[in-house]
């Protein structure tokens, strides 16, 4: 099943435009959004310092987290045992997706924060991870444990922030 929808996903960067819209997604986005994202806090948030520290530590720690993970399982990108050519060429292991389960957590902190602006970094998390999995470099499982991931621990943060003790 997870090789199925690989290939489902895959086979759309043979269409120039989804080929470029998934590398734009992976890469340039990958600064954009979160540069987005706190700016919008900057300029739109009462609770600056708040947001700011809820952000980072949720990306941050998913981020290390993930790399703990892709250490212990060390699970091969797929074009390496697939026998595919990728759009784009990653070295590190691929499970679970860093991509994914960052902006997942994003997208989870910022739908906290606010709900409209949380629904489209929560779409553009979907569309990121999807874009990855276009470009070759992981699989549907690798992006959904990404995800789980980043949305656990931001979910953890949040939860740790907003505790208040009588």
């Amino acid at each position: 099943m997870n090789t199925k929808l690989f290939f489902i996903f895959f086979d759309l960067s043979k269409i120039t435009i989804i080929r470029d819209v998934a590398w734009f997604l992976s890469y340039p986005m990958q600064y954009i959004l979160p540069l987005g994202i706190i700016a919008w806090v900057l300029w739109k948030s009462p609770r600056k310092i708040f947001a700011l520290s809820l952000l980072f530590l949720s990306g941050f720690c998913t981020w290390l987290a993930t790399l703990v993970l892709k250490q212990i399982f060390m699970i091969p990108r797929p074009f390496l045992y697939l026998g595919i050519t990728p759009v784009v060429s990653e070295t590190n292991f691929s499970f679970p997706s860093n991509h994914a389960s960052f902006f997942a957590a994003l997208a989870v902190v910022t739908l906290f924060l606010d709900k409209r602006v949380g629904i489209f970094v929560s779409a553009c998390a979907v569309l990121i991870g999807f874009s990855r999995i276009v470009l070759g470099v992981h699989t549907p499982l690798d992006i959904f444990a990404g995800f789980c991931l980043g949305i656990c621990i931001s979910f953890f943060f949040i939860k740790i922030f907003t505790h208040k003790t009588i």
